[in-house]
């Protein structure tokens, strides 16, 4: 299933459409160089969130500043023939794994558990992304310090506005503000 993985140097291809572009200063910017600053001192960062948080947009944003990166969208089916080991990237790497499943389940964490020991033997980073924290289900696991979890908790009015903009939303509804 290696076809799913691609090189990439700080250049994303096959979007349909690019996500919103933080204004310096912004919550997300903050949020973007916070993740950067982990990445240097974690071997894993997890965003975690509900449905529509801006997850893949962060990460997206984060990759932008990113030397060296390999990319996944993971469904449940590549998930489990990701093998890291087989890969010959630069070190310091960095592996995101957008959408990983749902680490309550002991084989999924299991799973993740070694990407991160493929991930340090060759001295990449992992970042990935999901629906719940990644700590609560490692804490034992791992080494202290070498994981942490972030939550996005939602777009802000000024985002949803402009994504809103961007796919031409009546101006009427843009201006009543009724997409909350």
């Amino acid at each position: 299933k290696d076809s799913n993985i691609t090189l990439s140097a700080n250049v994303l291809t096959n979007l349909e459409r690019m996500p919103y572009k933080y204004q310096e200063g912004s919550e997300k910017s903050a949020k973007v160089k916070q993740i950067t600053g982990y990445l240097r001192s974690c071997f894993w960062v997890h965003i975690y969130g509900k449905m529509f948080t801006g997850k893949t947009q962060l990460l997206i944003r984060v990759a932008e500043r990113l030397a060296s990166y390999i990319w996944m969208n993971v469904t449940e089916e590549i998930f489990w023939h990701i093998s890291v080991s087989s890969l010959d990237a630069p070190e310091d790497t960095v592996i995101i794994l957008d959408g990983i499943p749902n680490l309550e389940n002991p084989s999924v964490r299991d799973k993740c558990l070694q990407i991160l020991s493929d991930c340090k033997a060759k001295n990449y980073r992992l970042l990935t992304s999901g629906y719940e924290s990644a700590e609560q289900y490692i804490k034992g696991f791992s080494v202290p310090g070498e994981v942490i979890s972030t939550e996005l908790t939602g777009l802000s009015e000024d985002e949803i506005c402009e994504i809103m903009k961007k796919h031409q939303a009546p101006k009427e509804i843009l201006a009543s503000k009724s997409y909350h």
